[in-house]
């Protein structure tokens, strides 16, 4: 995000964001993510939705949090998510979107809780109800409004899914654009109900959502989408959200040429992970893997994914511009299957640099 200009608003940047981000364990009609918090960070997530509470005494000090319809605990707790995302944002540019949603009892006494969390990290996470500029939050994480817990900025879900189907017409990305260009964050979230099985639906709603995707994203008003909130995206679907350019509004705020991507020589960062042949097992370390070029955008998943930045040869190009999304399907017999290898090394709007094996999501 380093090279978005200071004074774009957070809701004028197509952000990819994952629903029940940290639902990864209770089976298949629960679980609804395959990749850890860190992990979702480092591919480009930077829209995370959760359930919190407290479920055994009311003077525990620790926020749960559980899936949203069948509460199982997912071992993890609010103050350790905020910790992990300030580590992340320590040295970076980018910001973070967070909402949380508050469940069972003692909900007054978790919201007390939460305020005092947000409290003890009060110059790195937003609260206020304003969308902030970039100025104001890079290195920062920002609260999104929900029902159940009223701090944070306003927010509005989309009119693109129905009936748990995209429906792209104009009609509707003209009013996204119009909700957008008023200063309000829009999030499209095409998921999973009480009983339908999240992998399954995911399979369906991302394939739509990555065609229309790769075949629209140049046409102006398409642009104007703001945060898509998925089940199992794969890193093929966020690559292609974090690739379409901002919002171009005539109101103050949207200052400014759409910048084009560029890369740092010599940038560098590493991700790591843990390694599973099991496409929904949690992701594994194993051996990098590496590719050939191949320019087609629209390879399928559990293809091999890699980003690569060298100094450009051309002597009368600007220096660090060199960056190529290459795809091709795996060549190495002995590697996982259902795996992606990400060579991160580029920024996009986004900062991604280093190299992971990540487990296809779907």
């Amino acid at each position: 995000m380093k090279d978005i200009p200071e004074n774009t608003l957070v809701s004028a940047i197509s952000i990819p964001g994952t629903y029940e981000s940290f639902s990864l364990h209770g089976g298949p009609l629960v679980r609804s993510q395959v990749w850890k918090l860190k992990d979702q960070l480092n591919v480009g997530i930077r829209y995370f939705d959760m359930h919190v509470g407290i479920w055994h005494k009311h003077k525990q000090l620790n926020i749960d949090i559980r899936d949203k319809h069948f509460m199982f605990d997912q071992n993890i707790r609010l103050d350790q998510v905020i910790e992990i995302m300030l580590d992340f944002l320590e040295n970076s540019a980018d910001t973070v979107l967070l909402k949380v949603r508050i469940h069972w009892l003692f909900r007054s006494y978790v919201r007390k809780l939460i305020e005092q969390l947000i409290e003890k990290h009060e110059d790195k996470i937003w609260t206020m109800s304003s969308v902030p500029k970039m100025q104001e939050a890079r290195g920062k994480i920002i609260i999104v409004k929900s029902e159940t817990f009223n701090v944070g900025i306003e927010n509005r879900d989309s009119v693109l899914c129905e009936k748990k189907k995209f429906t792209f017409g104009e009609e509707k990305i003209i009013r996204l654009k119009s909700d957008i260009c008023n200063h309000t964050i829009i999030v499209t979230a095409c998921v999973a109900g009480l009983t339908d099985f999240p992998k399954k639906l995911a399979k369906n709603v991302n394939k739509q959502l990555l065609k229309f995707l790769v075949e629209q994203k140049y046409e102006l008003n398409h642009n104007c989408l703001g945060v898509f909130s998925m089940n199992y995206p794969s890193p093929d679907l966020i690559k292609n959200i974090i690739q379409l350019k901002i919002c171009q509004c005539d109101m103050p705020g949207f200052e400014g040429e759409t910048p084009q991507p560029t890369v740092e020589q010599g940038t560098t960062a590493e991700l790591t992970t843990e390694p599973n042949s099991d496409p929904t097992a949690e992701p594994g370390t194993a051996a990098e893997l590496t590719t050939e070029p191949n320019p087609d955008p629209t390879a399928e998943q559990g293809t091999t994914v890699e980003l690569t930045t060298e100094p450009n040869p051309d002597p009368t190009a600007e220096p660090g511009t060199t960056a190529e999304l290459i795809t091709e399907p795996n060549p190495d017999p002995t590697a996982e299957q259902g795996t992606t290898t990400l060579t991160l090394c580029m920024d996009l709007p986004f900062t991604l640099c280093g190299s992971k094996l990540f487990p296809s999501p779907l």
